[in-house]
């Protein structure tokens, strides 16, 4: 491959590749044609999809892209509601992955029959392939045990429902609570809020009967909150079950 000369090229300094032929498995669709769609004469009860990183700074095209994804695998298996699980980022070093794993979130919440299951303790900050690999199997066993397969127990960690505010507090309801909320760690940078400047304070944080509280002494009128909204997040808020919260913010 030949050095790139002239000004304002690559990055990488070199010329771009060839455009990539009809055989190539590197083309647009080429790993779904060759190692999907051939799989289409079999029936399968669903899906569990772990995401690659290489679409992590496009988060905003990917709120469009993982559903039409999504219908695109249902269309193929002629199943309008096969169930559909994928794994969130874990915890690395990456500054778009908070955002990544906020529009993962919206994505679970939007598209019917899918659930997204969180994989809390299995990153790690320098590799971004994480050895830690049972939890999320794990996890992914008990959501797909309790909504595919009908067994009596809580499928997920809390998930953000809402944000209230009175006066400088604001309260945050969950969704998959259970039996109530816990933090795996008394002092804790997870929590933040911001005012309508978005210049988020770590918060002062209270659980009460399911909920959770943040304040901070210089934040008087609170607009937003997040949680562990990093790339390798300090994530200490489970229920009771042992299943961890998903990062979210309420900003939009």
């Amino acid at each position: 491959m030949k050095e790139w000369k002239a000004k304002g090229g690559w990055s990488h300094g070199r010329v771009p590749f060839a455009p990539l032929g009809p055989k190539a498995y590197q083309r647009p669709s080429g790993l779904y044609e060759g190692m999907i769609k051939p799989l289409q004469p079999y029936s399968i009860k669903g899906c569990i999809w772990y995401q690659g990183e290489g679409n992590s700074a496009r988060h905003e095209e990917f709120r469009t892209l993982f559903p039409a994804f999504v219908k695109g695998w249902r269309k193929t298996w002629e199943n309008p509601d096969m169930p559909f699980y994928f794994v969130q980022l874990p915890a690395y070093k990456d500054e778009s992955w908070p955002h990544f794993r906020q529009a993962q979130l919206d994505c679970a919440k939007s598209i019917p029959h899918c659930g997204m299951i969180v994989s809390e303790g299995c990153g790690d900050a320098t590799d971004i392939h994480p050895k830690t690999k049972k939890p999320i199997g794990d996890r992914l066993a008990i959501a797909v045990s309790a909504e595919v397969y009908g067994q009596k127990h809580l499928s997920y960690g809390p998930v953000f429902r809402s944000v209230s505010f009175q006066g400088n507090v604001a309260t945050v309801s969950f969704d998959h609570v259970g039996k109530g909320l816990v933090l795996k760690s008394k002092v804790t940078n997870a929590f933040e809020i911001s005012g309508a400047d978005r210049i988020c304070q770590v918060a002062q944080y209270q659980l009460a009967d399911g909920r959770l509280m943040l304040w901070h002494d210089e934040v008087a009128e609170p607009k937003h909150v997040r949680y562990a909204y990093r790339p390798n997040p300090d994530m200490c808020l489970f229920n009771r079950s042992g299943l961890p919260a998903s990062p979210f913010t309420s900003e939009r």
